[in-house]
């Protein structure tokens, strides 16, 4: 046996590895650097901060409230007087309070549009509707 014969296995394996590494660190820039789309979007779903689905407005239905949606586009429930709902600043979708915070808790976008629900806009929905 030469030492041809011993560097074939050494070879493979050195190409081998080498190119488990490359796959590796390709996906993983893909998947974690890559994140974000030329127009502001992300490609991956984040879920939404505890902190800014309790910061969400909460409104108490009422049948005379001009709302875009009579019934919640997650749960396709009509709404009645009395549910609590969450209305999405930048977009103004309105949903049940509970399937909201549960669809937030996976992505932070809305289900309907899927406009991306920053903590800025609802700051800012905030502070014009104490004015």
């Amino acid at each position: 046996m030469g030492n041809s014969d011993l560097l074939k296995p050494i070879l493979i394996l050195y190409v081998g590895t080498i190119g488990i590494g490359v796959f590796l660190i390709s996906h993983f820039y893909i998947s974690v650097w890559n994140i974000v789309s030329e127009d502001g979007h992300f490609l991956v779903d984040l879920p939404a901060s505890e902190e800014l689905i309790n910061k969400l407005p909460v409104i108490i239905y009422e049948p005379y409230l001009n709302l875009w949606n009579k019934s919640c586009p997650i749960c396709l429930v009509e709404y009645e007087a009395g549910d609590s709902l969450k209305n999405l600043p930048g977009c103004n979708h309105t949903f049940h309070n509970v399937c909201i915070d549960e669809w937030l808790k996976r992505k932070w976008n809305c289900p309907f549009c899927w406009v991306d629900i920053w903590e800025e806009d609802v700051d800012n929905y905030l502070k014009l509707t104490d004015e």
